[in-house]
């Protein structure tokens, strides 16, 4: 299989990668930090407490966060994509989401990785940015890095051509 995976979806394919290796061809990572801290995993529970306390409905909530996380790099276009796939959860949902990347450990996974691997991601993602990008790298052997320009945490939306076309690529490459 290959198996691609952006931001929490990264944590799952690199799981996927580790608890699978024999069934894994390549692997594809991307949005994802090379540790979350306590600072890191304090922000994130701070974050769902506020929205616990702040009496605000989901999508306004949503679209506070997401302006904050992405700024102007996000088009209305996807703003608005992103505030309606929250909108959709129930609250349980929407506060187990949040939570999910401080309650998984990822310190020492990427060393178990064994497949060929592309990490990913945009030159000014802010959650899984170019430096932390770069201990993946030196910590997964047969691993390649690919950083979009002028992307941010949503840059495989941002710039699909160039992103897809470095998927392409990778997957088409002789093992």
């Amino acid at each position: 299989y290959n198996v691609l995976g952006i931001s929490l979806g990264a944590i799952i394919a690199l799981d996927f990668g580790i608890n699978f290796k024999d069934n894994l061809n390549k692997l594809i990572i991307g949005g994802i930090p090379y540790y979350i801290n306590e600072i890191g995993k304090a922000y994130i529970f701070e974050t769902i407490r506020a929205f616990k306390e702040s009496n605000m409905d989901i999508e306004d909530y949503s679209r506070a966060r997401i302006d904050a996380a992405f700024g102007k790099l996000a088009t209305a276009e996807m703003k608005n994509f992103l505030v309606n796939l929250s909108s959709e959860m129930n609250l349980q949902a929407f506060i187990s989401l949040g939570q999910a990347p401080a309650k998984y450990n990822l310190e020492g996974k990427f060393k178990q990785v064994s497949c060929k691997t592309l990490i990913v991601g945009g030159e000014l993602d802010l959650i899984g940015p170019p430096a932390e990008m770069e201990k993946i790298l030196n910590d997964i052997d047969n691993s390649e890095i690919h950083i979009l320009k002028n992307t941010g945490h949503t840059f495989s939306l941002e710039n699909p051509t160039e992103f897809n076309n470095k998927v392409m690529e990778f997957l088409f490459q002789m093992n």
